[in-house]
């Protein structure tokens, strides 16, 4: 990029003027006339130009685009372009600028920020927005090409196309595509065109004016421009003019020592060339062999470019170290090898090569080794010290003495020596290699502060992006680079580097700052290389040198002559030219046929030359499971010489089922290729599968996704700079409500009232309790009084006093009336229960207002005389418990203690407080000793006495000496009695001293103490009302809920309810217990933890054998784990680009392979006997042999039941459903969740198959992950107001609880606690809100699902996700009004069942029964016949398989089946008498549902040797596995620790789908999925029939798990360390394989790697607890 304007300055306001030149205002005027090319050299302002140019037409531009505005755009050729240019612009336009590269990223300049937007997939609707606002668009080439070809801006909207760096136009370049998309268009729709370049040449050239005349013209006929450039002489004041100089330096031939140390690599160079020039035969001989068979492709391209692409880059690899030794010499060379050397290591272990390359690797790597052996022998380069100039200088070339000459000669005049003062320099080199090996030099040189070179400062920059400009998200690997090269570029900037090695990237295109001195090390290649290069020497006084060779050194000045020659002939010739010709511009683009596609009425079109990239895009939308990748695959058919016909083959899983050939025989085989993919484009636009802008058909997914989601679905928005509306992440605050039920219930004065009475009914006891006998008193009760009736609840347990008791709300009478003053009365009870006894007095902004409180239903005593007797109200201790003044604690006088009357009568059945004492406990009085007096001896050693000990330390003297003792026991203030204390013995040696002394009896003396109105009987049972009332709230809410749900959906709406509802069954295993009365927060009850018992063996390392230890330093493990400081060098870094570009980049860069051939020909004769293998039953009836054993349960009766007559989810049942594990309570949705969701998923995946019959695995699997989100979830939860109902928050009485009858003042409790110096609340009290994470939400309707397929009928659970708005069921006919869920919707039966055939002609019978021979044996084994062959054949059919023209292939039964195995595997588990927890049996879900175990049971059963496709790769990977598996021989698969797989649940989303590459063939997993599929739709939608089938096949790997309960490592480390462990992002190491990283805070970090996130997140946790089981021992 050019220099910011030297007349301003880089800190000029973005609002000032330019100030043109003369020479650039003569451009401006010039390109406002005509088309031109600027033609000026760098640094003389050609941005300037284009700028002023952008703003003497904004007037354009500033309408807004749906007013008709236009809009300018500037095409770069490069990334870097792109952000440099954005912000050059956007600092003097004041309009919006922004910027587009690779797949879509958004640079705004005036933002500063990066919008991770994906332009590849924008509509012209998309386009449109942005541009609504956007003026000024920057875009690397590509991203317009695909613009304008698609029709998603209209080109006469475009007022100004500004290409920069335009030489690139010739051959092939976009610039070139670009310019032939706009020559279709009118020439007055045609936008104006200002070309911007140095060097108006690109190329070598040998005829001088001539020649050079030719190349202008073809340039100017390409962008329909002309080349200008001015004559003023203002220009030499700012042109680039350094002196120029050629510096001779003398060569030497090869020494004997030379000659030995290449020899060897001489040796390994030919043979891999002869190696790959032989793969080049064979694949030559393959396609003549193929060239009549034209339903036959040809062997795998992939398979064989990948053995020989690793030949090429081996044997570049060995040449660049032949090259460093000669040209730069022994040192430079030895640090070559040891960069290939390790490099080559580390590919090897990554799996970067292909296995067959493994023994020439290895022989290879040992000629590195001894090469780099050789060089210490012969030279001693390991003993060279850094910083010893002199002795390195010895051990290079001639080139790098003579190099260091002229840097010394160069070196700053002034006495400042330091680095960096006064010197920039670029060194440019023609070979990577050697920047990188002369960046190690310099690093070497001046590793001494006071060495005769330290004023220098290297650092090197190689290499491009990527081959057009692109940029690409992943993997990171490829980002860091780029990264790393704009750090080095502003350590440039800034100086902190002074000297930089470069190869010919930094020649255009990057912002360079002024520099002194240029060194040419290899000569440059041609004219625009040194024009550019020199340009970058624009110092004052600066030079440009050439280093070449005495023996070249006349040609290398010859060279220079000519180029100086150069510049004049350009300068003259691009003066006063005219504009090309419209015939001319014509012409120019007849370079090829002029084939094309536009839909009818429509300007998108699609020629030859994109027609490729139009049909890869397109595949690149279809599911691709990487063991055949989405290329395009095809062969040449037999025609005349000189003409060509292409066949392409499209994956079975596109629209496109037959193969499709080219219209005509094209002169090339690229055109005839071309022709072929232009023919499928205009078949899958009438086909539906692109939109009239030749786009995939997003409108087509946007309408099944309505039809989904609803027509008037809208994503909720979420805060700016929040978390994502349906995560996990994102928490909401929801006001608490009372139950509609108790909405009215307030008691009133002179009607009639409801009185019930709270009975306790012990259960059993923990431990013994003295105190237990005062809640199991029978002469008092609490009751309850309403105005309004309660309905029958369930009862429940609470836990008290070490015990456990049934509660029950009891109906009294219906008739109890009360007079004014007894509501007064009853009211002061009220609250003097929860505010004394209690104690919600000490709460702050909490008061008693009935008249505006919800369900305030009032306490009262009850008492009667006998337990046959009913309960009355108890009036008489209402007035003993009324006067206030009774519950202030006072300190007794002597003389008033003296004066007191103690009796034991008085103290019986009573509550004490200790006056003395501050702390406010209140005691039980268990017992009065009238045989421990204060005189009695204390059993304290130093008291005598307890008046003495009382004397002693409290300073009070005892005055009645002979009263009795009180042994008395601490009354509990914890408010939670829902906990169950089981486990807290198992805390026990964590429980404070205070804690172990309360629950100790204590001896108190009476007149030391004060009388607490209550008695103790009535005292205990007040203790329960919180934990009561908010149960029956809770109740009360749920079958609001449950009368709700049965109303309208039908379900069990002729059952009647129970009259006495089942009890609320705790479960202790998810009760967790708290250490102390106060602790508010949950303890989680598991505290076995152990560790799994398999451990991952490492392989030893490839060892190189040799006798230097400085070349083998650092050696690599073979299972890649890399030393912290390791840096890959240029071989690793150029493989993984190239791997980056080739399988996970850019689409348009992908290579035409051919298939394999046919896989069932290649298998046959070649598989050894399997081990299942034996007598088989053979099935002669259709459906399931009768020799197949029963399935524990069966499932197809629950889905044909009425589901009115279906009872409905008790009250307990559906609270189950609703109650999340941070309630705390003794249950918890879990359980649920996990059926549920499984059930979710096959309901959904059944409908999806139905409803979409045409649609593919991947199109079916989008439209599920919508629907089962947890976005959509959350979303139909909240519109049926769902989120009221769910519990979600730990009751603590104390911050969460408001009783009855009460209100919470939150501006209030703020106020004070602001005026006590507290800092306020920062969120909603969680006394009147709930806290619930969107996530959360979702959960519930999974578990809501659950409870109705387990405690009602299948049917019922899908009426109920039927009602709530998932799309499971058809709907029937008929208004939508007035008509109950059971009414709306029907059932899928076999009339809905799709034909699997894909024609039905007179051919389709012999074809299926030739295609289906052999079958019968495998029918035979798993013990299943179908009635529709077809089915069993789709389900064999893979998506490479062409053959197979009348079924599809078996991605759509591999989706169902998925789904069913699942669903019946997870109910297995469910079901188990064991009721494992929701992790244990996701655990096992996952132990038992994923590939290995699928694929290992194909291999059992003999599924692979039916699977028909055409894939080489996908055969080898087979074979290899069908061999493991058969040398195994096991029963079951035993639990390795590869094997677990890890489900995350909570952003379905971002979940990664791996290619099980090492272990398991993804395809053989699919296959066992998709019989599963095809037997379903074969039997008539019957799961038990496939539950029968593959519950023999499963059974001994299912009992296996069940019964070794595998615990996954990730679970088991969250719930070893919790908070302390911290997992971070997954890291692409290439080759497929990710690295994640977990820190244990405080103690170690651990690294875990595999073929996915989700193995590398899993094998780092097996690492960090292996690290933490070592520390321990």
């Amino acid at each position: 990029m050019d220099e910011q304007n030297p007349v301003l300055g880089k800190d000029a306001a973005s609002d000032a003027n330019l100030e043109n030149r003369p020479y650039q205002d003569e451009m401006v005027d010039r390109a406002l006339r005509e088309n031109i090319i600027c033609a000026l050299g760098t640094g003389m302002g050609k941005n300037q130009v284009a700028v002023s140019v952008i703003k003497r037409l904004q007037y354009e531009i500033e309408p807004a685009w749906s007013e008709g505005g236009k809009r300018t755009v500037l095409v770069v050729p490069s990334v870097p372009l792109v952000e440099q240019q954005t912000k050059y612009i956007q600092k003097w336009m004041p309009c919006k600028v922004k910027g587009y590269h690779g797949s879509g990223s958004v640079v705004s300049a005036k933002e500063g920020v990066k919008d991770d937007a994906v332009t590849a997939a924008w509509t012209k609707e998309d386009w449109d927005a942005e541009l609504e606002e956007t003026r000024i668009l920057v875009m690397v080439h590509d991203i317009l090409k695909d613009i304008l070809h698609h029709d998603l801006i209209d080109v006469a909207r475009i007022n100004l196309l500004i290409f920069d760096e335009c030489h690139h136009a010739v051959g092939d370049h976009s610039y070139r595509e670009i310019r032939r998309c706009i020559q279709t268009r009118a020439e007055w729709d045609r936008p104006r065109l200002l070309g911007l370049t140095a060097s108006v040449i690109n190329c070598k050239i040998g005829n001088g004016a001539e020649e050079m005349e030719c190349l202008i013209k073809d340039l100017e006929n390409c962008l329909g421009a002309k080349v200008c450039t001015s004559i003023d002489e203002s220009m030499k004041k700012h042109e680039a003019l350094p002196t120029v100089s050629l510096d001779v330096f003398k060569d030497t031939q090869p020494d004997e020592e030379e000659r030995k140390a290449v020899e060897g690599l001489d040796e390994t160079i030919t043979w891999m060339n002869a190696a790959k020039n032989y793969i080049v035969h064979l694949e030559e001989g393959a396609k003549k062999d193929y060239l009549n068979l034209s339903h036959v492709a040809p062997t795998d391209d992939r398979f064989r470019l990948t053995i020989t692409k690793s030949l090429t880059t081996v044997t570049s690899a060995l040449s660049n170290m032949k090259r460093s030794l000669r040209v730069l010499g022994p040192w430079c060379a030895y640090q070559t090898a040891c960069m290939v050397k390790k490099d080559m290591e580390l590919m090897l272990k990554h799996g970067c090569f292909h296995k067959e390359m493994t023994t020439p690797i290895l022989g290879a790597i040992s000629q590195v080794h001894m090469f780099g052996t050789l060089l210490e022998i012969h030279y001693k380069v390991h003993k060279i010290n850094a910083g010893d100039v002199e002795g390195v200088l010895r051990l290079s070339s001639p080139k790098i003495r003579k190099l260091m000459d002229v840097l010394r000669q160069n070196k700053p005049e002034s006495g400042d020596t330091s680095p960096l003062a006064g010197l920039r320099c670029i060194i440019f080199v023609a070979a990577r290699f050697d920047a990188w090996a002369l960046h190690k030099f310099f690093e070497f040189v001046t590793a001494k502060s006071n060495g005769e070179f330290r004023f220098l400062k290297s650092g090197h920059l190689v290499g491009q992006l990527t081959p057009d400009g692109s940029e690409f998200p992943i993997p990171y690997r490829v980002n860091l680079s780029y990264k790393q090269s704009c750090a080095t570029l502003e350590k440039f900037r800034r100086g902190e580097i002074n000297l930089l090695l470069s190869t010919n990237v930094v020649e255009e295109g990057l912002d360079v700052p002024h520099c002194n001195l240029i060194i040419r090390f290899d000569k440059p290649p041609h004219y625009c290389s040194h024009l550019q290069s020199r340009a970058r020497a624009r110092a004052e006084n600066s030079k440009y040198i050439v280093l070449a060779p005495e023996e070249d050194s006349a040609k290398v000045r010859k060279d220079l002559d000519a180029f100086a020659g150069m510049d004049e002939i350009i300068r003259r010739t691009c003066v006063e030219r005219n504009l090309p010709a419209m015939a001319d511009q014509e012409m120019h683009f007849q370079d090829k046929p002029s084939d094309s596609y536009s839909p009818p009425g429509c300007k998108a079109s699609v020629t030859l030359s994109s027609a490729l990239s139009f049909l890869q895009r397109y595949t690149n939308t279809l599911m691709d499971d990487r063991s055949s990748s989405n290329v395009i695959r095809g062969q040449f058919l037999d025609t005349q010489p000189g003409q060509y016909v292409y066949r392409i083959y499209m994956s079975l899983s596109s629209a496109i089922k037959r193969p499709v050939t080219s219209s005509r025989p094209m002169p090339t085989q690229k055109l005839a290729k071309q022709a072929a993919a232009l023919e499928c484009i205009r078949l899958l636009h009438q086909l539906g599968e692109l939109n009239d802008n030749l786009l995939p058909n997003a409108q087509e997914q946007l309408r099944d996704m309505k039809k989904i989601l609803g027509l008037d679905f809208q994503r909720e928005a979420g805060e700016e700079g929040g978390s994502i509306p349906g995560t996990k992440k994102r928490r909401q605050y929801y006001p608490k409500q009372s139950a509609a039920l108790l909405s009215n219930c307030r008691p009133v004065s002179n009607e009639p009232l409801f009185l019930y009475t709270i009975t306790t009914t012990f259960i059993r006891s923990f431990q013994d309790e003295p105190a237990a006998r005062f809640i199991a008193d029978q002469s008092r009760a609490i009751g309850l009084l309403s105005r309004t009736c309660i309905p029958a609840l369930p009862p429940f347990d609470v836990f008290i006093y070490k015990a456990e008791y049934r509660v029950a709300l009891t109906l009294v009478n219906s008739d109890t009336f009360l007079t004014e003053q007894q509501l007064d009365d009853v009211q002061t009870f009220h609250t003097n229960v929860y505010e004394q006894v209690i104690r919600f007095s000490e709460a702050i902004a909490l008061s008693f207002k009935p008249d505006v409180a919800d369900g305030a239903i009032y306490t009262v005593p009850l008492t009667r005389s006998s337990e046959q007797s009913s309960w009355d109200i108890d009036w008489d201790v209402m007035a003993r418990v009324k006067e206030p003044s009774q519950y202030s604690v006072v300190s007794q006088p002597d003389e008033a203690r003296k004066r007191m009357k103690i009796t034991p009568d008085r103290y019986r059945d009573g509550v004490v407080t200790r006056w003395y004492k501050t702390d406010d406990d209140r005691f039980f009085v268990l017992n009065v000793r009238e045989d421990f007096t204060p005189s009695t001896p204390s059993p304290i050693d130093e008291f005598s006495s307890f008046a003495e000990y009382f004397e002693r330390k409290y300073g009070i003297e005892i005055q009645q000496l002979h009263q009795p003792m009180l042994t008395t026991k601490y009354c509990s203030r914890e408010m939670n009695l829902l906990r169950c204390p089981i486990y807290k013995e198992d805390a026990a040696s964590k429980t404070s001293k205070l804690t172990i002394q309360r629950d100790k009896s204590l001896m108190l003396v009476p007149e030391l103490c004060q009388l607490f109105p209550f008695p103790a009987s009535l005292y205990s049972k007040c203790l329960v009302l919180p934990s009561v009332m908010y149960r029956l709230n809770t109740f009360c809410q749920v079958l609001d809920l449950r009368r709700q749900i049965q109303r309208e959906t039908g379900i069990g709406s002729t059952v009647q309810d129970p009259i006495n509802w089942p009890p609320l069954i705790y479960s202790p295993k998810l009760t967790p217990a708290t250490g102390t009365d106060s602790n508010n927060e949950a303890v989680d009850c598991e505290t076995e933890l152990r560790f799994p018992n398999s451990q991952t063996a490492e392989s030893e390392p490839i060892h190189v054998p040799g006798p230097s230890t400085a070349l083998e330093d650092s050696p690599i493990p073979l299972n890649g784990e890399l030393p912290d400081n390791f840096e890959p060098g240029l071989v690793y870094a150029s493989y993984q680009r190239e791997k980056f570009y080739c399988i996970e980049g850019s689409n348009k860069r992908k290579q035409l392979t051919e298939s394999a051939g046919e896989s069932k020909r290649l298998i046959s004769g070649r598989r050894k006997p399997d081990a299942s293998e034996g007598k088989v039953s053979k099935v002669t009836e259709c459906g399931c042999a009768p020799h197949l054993s029963d399935p524990p349960f069966l499932l197809d009766a629950e889905f044909n039941v009425d589901a009115t007559t279906a009872p409905l989810p008790d009250v307990c049942q559906l609270l189950n459903a609703l109650v999340t594990a941070k309630a705390s309570d003794g249950f918890n949705l879990e359980r649920l969740e996990v059926i549920g969701e499984s059930f979710l998923k096959l309901t959904s995946y059944i409908h999806m198959f139905f409803r979409f019959p045409q649609h593919q695995e991947g199109r079916l699997t989008q439209l599920f992950d919508q629907q089962v989100s947890n976005y959509n979830l959350y979303r139909l939860a909240k519109l049926k107001g769902l989120q009221r109902y769910v519990v979600n928050q730990a009751f603590e009485p104390v911050e969460t609880f408001v009783p009855p009858g009460f209100v919470f003042d939150e501006e209030e409790s703020n106020a004070v606690l602001a005026n006590s110096g507290t800092k306020a609340e920062k969120f909603p009290s969680p006394r009147i809100h709930q806290a619930i994470e969107d996530k959360t939400i979702a959960d519930v309707v999974e578990a809501m699902i659950g409870t109705f397929l387990i405690n009602s009928s299948a049917r019922s659970a899908q009426l109920f996700m039927s009602w709530i708005g998932l799309h499971v069921l058809p709907e029937l006919p008929g208004p939508e009004e007035e008509r109950t869920t059971a009414e709306r919707y029907g059932r899928f039966d076999v009339t809905s069942i799709p034909t699997p055939m894909l024609r039905n002609d007179s051919d389709t019978e012999l074809v299926l029964k030739r295609l289906t021979a052999g079958f019968d044996d495998f029918e035979n084994r798993i013990g299943y016949k179908f009635h529709n062959r077809a089915y069993l054949l789709q389900a064999f059919t893979h998506r490479s398989y062409d053959p197979n023209d009348i079924t599809d292939c078996y991605q759509r039964l591999e989706y169902l089946g998925d789904a069913v195995i699942d669903f019946l595997i997870t109910r297995y588990v469910y079901e188990d008498e064991k009721s494992f927890n929701s992790g244990m049996m996701s655990d096992m879900r996952s132990a038992l549902v994923n590939n290995r175990t699928f694929s290992t049971l194909a291999v059992k059963y003999n599924y692979h040797n039916h699977i028909k496709f055409r894939n080489l790769r996908l055969y080898n990977h087979i074979e290899e596995f069908v061999q493991e598996v058969q040398e195994k021989d096991q029963d079951v698969l035993t639990l390795e620790a590869d094997m677990m797989c890890t489900n995350f649940d909570d952003e379905k989303d971002t979940e990664e789908e791996g290619f099980e590459e090492a272990d398991a063939p993804k395809v053989l997993g699919d296959v066992f999925e998709s019989v599963a599929g095809a037997i379903f739709v074969d039997s008539g939608l019957s799961l038990d029939v496939v539950w029968r089938v593959y519950y023999n096949i499963m059974r001994p790997q299912i009992e296996y798990v069940v019964k070794h309960c595998p615990k996954n490592p990730i679970r088991e480390l969250m719930e070893l360390e919790g908070p302390n462990c911290r997992f971070g992002p997954g890291e692409p190491l290439g080759n497929g394989r990710w690295s994640v990283q977990v820190t244990i805070l405080g103690r170690d970090t651990y690294i875990g790697k595999g073929n996915n996130i989700r193995a590398a997140k899993t094998n780092a946790s097996k690492a960090a607890l292996e690290g933490l089981r070592k520390t321990q021992r």
